[in-house]
Parts: structure tokens; sequence; C-alpha cells
């Protein structure tokens, strides 16, 4: 993991892509973990997706902390693909984005 940024109590790390085509942010908040927020290549090469490669992790910063702001967000791991995702905007509900307990 590489240290992003820090924000208030939560810290985030870049997760570099090792057996899957994704691009993954860990949020930490006082030292513990809290959410592995990922987004597929797929959806970024998707012509509606709106996240860019060069952008991507700005777009996982300010997605996780929009999820920590309006969501009871409970330590897991979720992952976003082509369908939820339109202009750069999440179009999923969140309690159905593909999740996993961690």
């Amino acid at each position: 993991m590489k240290y992003y940024r820090t924000e208030g109590l939560i810290e985030e790390y870049i997760v570099p892509p090792v057996n899957a085509p994704v691009y993954t942010m860990v949020f930490m908040i006082e030292g513990q973990f809290s959410l592995e927020l990922c987004i597929t290549d797929a959806a970024i090469a998707s012509a509606d997706c709106g996240v860019t490669r060069e952008k991507v992790n700005e777009w996982l910063w300010e997605t996780g902390d929009y999820f920590f702001l309006s969501e009871e967000v409970v330590p897991s791991k979720i992952t976003i693909t082509a369908t939820d995702v339109r202009s750069g905007h999440v179009v999923t509900p969140f309690n159905n984005l593909r999740s996993e307990s961690l």
C-alpha cells in the first residue's frame, strides 16, 4: 500500500493492481480498516463512466469520503463496475453495490 492522503481522522492508501485490473483505495479511521473501495478498469474504459485513469485516485478519495458522510459504512470491500457509474457519479444505490465483508 502507498500512502495517499489524510483528512481529519481518515487516512487513505492506494493499493496497486496485482491480479485484477482494478484501482483500489483503502480507508483507515484511527488506524483501523474501514473501507476498501475499488473501481474496475472496465468501468473506467466505459464511455459513460466519466472517470479517467489520470484522476481515478482523486475520484476514489471523493467517492469514499461521500460514502462516509452519507451512508452507514461497515468494514467491507466495495467494487464499482461499469454499470454502477455514469458521468463520474455512482448511480447504483449504495446497498446494491457489489460488497464483501472483511
